[in-house]
C-alpha cells in the first residue's frame, strides 16, 4: 500500500448534533444528556475537581480515588461491591492531572436501585484504615514496577522538566509520599473536592426517558451544589533541554521530546493539530514512516497536544533500540526542521484531511463513544460544535499556513529531550 496516495473520499462539511441536549435539574446541575440508543443501558459520568492540581500532598488524589469504594456510613467495602454486582452495574472512580472521574454503566431497568448507593458514596465515604493500608501497599507495588520501566521513568522527567518539580503535575511518582497519606488526608480531600458544584462536568448517556430522568432528579437533583471551581495551573519549564538518564545492560531507551504548546483556546490550535498530525499524530506520519518504516529504529513513534486547562503541552514519544538513541534525535530534528523548510504537498495534505476527519467522524459515533468527547470539550468550557470549527479549519487550511505556524512553534533547539536506557 502506497500510503502517499490519497483515497478519493468525499468528505462531510459539517456534524448534526441534535441527539445530545442539556437538562438542569432543581438544585441548578447541568446533565448533558446523549441520546440515540435502542439499548436499554445507561451510563453515567461525573468529573469532580479532585486530580492532582487540588492534592494537599502528593499522590493523594490517586489513593483517595482508590478508596472512595471502601466502605460509607451505611456499607462495608463489600458490601458495597456486591449490590453494584447483583445488579449488574460497574462502577470507577480513577483520577487524573485535574479531575477525578466517576463511570457507571448499568441497564436503565436498574438505574434507580443504583444511583441511591452511588449518593451513599459521594455523600458518606468514610476511608476505613485498614482498606485504605492495603491500597496504599498495592499502590506502592504498583510503582516499584513503574519506575522499572524506560517508558515510565522517561515521562515522569519529561513532566518534571515540562512543568516544574514543585508543581503538582511536574513532581516524581515516589513510595514515600504514598507514606505520608494519612487517612484524615483522604477524608478531607473528599469532603473538599468530591461536591458537585455548579460548573460540574455531569454526562449521561444511552437510553434516557422521563423515568430516567426523574431517577436523576430524585438523587443528583437533591445534593446542594458547592461555588464554581476556576482551577488555573501553570510552567516552571527547565532551562536544561537535555536530560541523559543512563540505565546499565537496558536494551531499550525510551525518548519524550516536547516543549509548552499553544493552548486549547488559542486560534491557532487547530491548525495545530493538523501540523502535529503530519509530523506525528497518526500511523502515516512522518515521524513513524522515516524512524519507523525506513529506518527500523521503533515500532512506534507518535507525537501529541495535550491541552492542559489554560496551557499545553507537545511531546513527541518512542521507545528504540539503545543503540538507536542519538540517531533517532537527529532524525527527529531533521523532520521538524524540514516543516520549517518544505512546503506540504497536496497529496500528502489530502490524505491527512481524510484522516482527521475521519477521526473527528468517529469521536461521535454513537452515544457511548462520543462521551468521552464532550466530557474533554467541556473541561476546556467549548461544546460540541467545536468539532464543526475543526472541520471547517480542516477544510480550509493551506500548506503555507502550516509551514508558518512550524516556523512559529516547533523549535527543536527549544524542546525538552528526556531519553532513559
Amino acid at each position: 500500500m502506497n500510503r502517499q496516495i490519497s483515497p478519493s473520499i468525499t468528505l462531510p462539511k459539517k456534524l448534526s448534533f441534535s441527539h445530545v441536549h442539556k437538562e438542569t435539574l432543581s438544585n441548578g446541575l447541568s446533565v448533558h444528556i446523549i441520546e440515540g440508543t435502542s439499548q436499554n443501558i445507561f451510563q453515567l459520568n461525573i468529573l469532580f475537581p479532585a486530580g492532582r492540581l487540588y492534592e494537599s500532598k502528593r499522590m493523594l488524589a490517586g489513593i483517595c480515588a482508590s478508596a472512595i469504594l471502601k466502605g460509607t456510613k451505611k456499607h462495608t467495602a463489600a458490601q458495597l461491591a456486591e449490590s453494584f454486582d447483583f445488579h449488574g452495574a460497574t462502577i470507577k472512580f480513577q483520577a487524573n492531572m485535574y479531575t477525578a472521574q466517576l463511570s457507571l454503566f448499568c441497564l436503565s431497568e436498574k438505574l434507580g436501585l443504583v444511583l441511591p448507593l452511588l449518593i451513599d458514596v459521594l455523600q458518606n465515604a468514610i476511608f476505613p484504615l485498614e482498606e485504605l493500608r492495603k491500597i496504599k501497599v498495592k499502590s506502592k507495588q504498583k510503582l516499584a514496577v513503574q519506575w522499572e520501566k524506560n517508558s515510565y521513568i522517561a515521562s515522569q522527567y519529561f513532566n518534571q522538566a515540562i512543568f516544574g518539580e514543585n508543581k503538582p503535575f511536574g513532581y516524581l511518582s515516589r513510595a514515600q509520599d504514598i507514606d505520608k497519606i494519612s487517612q484524615n488526608d483522604a477524608i478531607n480531600h473528599y469532603n473538599k473536592h468530591y461536591q458537585l458544584s455548579a460548573n460540574s462536568v455531569v454526562i449521561a448517556a444511552g437510553k434516557i426517558g422521563a423515568t430516567e430522568m426523574k431517577i436523576l432528579q430524585d438523587n443528583l437533583g437533591q445534593l446542594s451544589l458547592k461555588d464554581k471551581v476556576s482551577p488555573s495551573c501553570s510552567f516552571q519549564t527547565s532551562a536544561k533541554t537535555l536530560i541523559e538518564l543512563e540505565r546499565k545492560n537496558s536494551l531499550q531507551s525510551a525518548i519524550r521530546v516536547g516543549m509548552p504548546f499553544v493552548n486549547i483556546h488559542d486560534t491557532d490550535f487547530d491548525d495545530a493539530q493538523i501540523l502535529n498530525t503530519i509530523l506525528g499524530g497518526y500511523f502515516g506520519s512522518r515521524l513513524m514512516s522515516n524512524i519507523r518504516e525506513e529506518k527500523g529504529f521503533t515500532y512506534g513513534i507518535y507525537s501529541f497536544i495535550n491541552p492542559i486547562l489554560n496551557h499545553s503541552y507537545f511531546c513527541i514519544s518512542t521507545e528504540v533500540g539503545a543503540q538507536f538513541k542519538k540517531d533517532t534525535l537527529k532524525e527527529i530534528e531533521f523532520e521538524i526542521n524540514r516543516l520549517h523548510n518544505e512546503r506540504i504537498s497536496d497529496e500528502e495534505l489530502s490524505m491527512v484531511k481524510n484522516y482527521m476527519v475521519g477521526q473527528l467522524m468517529k469521536s461521535v459515533d454513537g452515544p457511548l463513544s462520543m462521551i468521552g468527547t464532550l466530557k474533554n470539550f467541556l473541561i476546556f468550557d467549548l461544546d460540541l460544535e467545536v468539532i464543526n470549527k475543526q472541520l471547517s479549519n480542516i477544510h480550509a487550511v493551506k500548506a503555507v499556513r502550516l509551514q508558518e505556524l512550524a516556523q512559529q512553534y516547533l523549535d527543536f533547539n527549544k524542546m525538552i529531550k528526556v531519553t532513559t536506557g
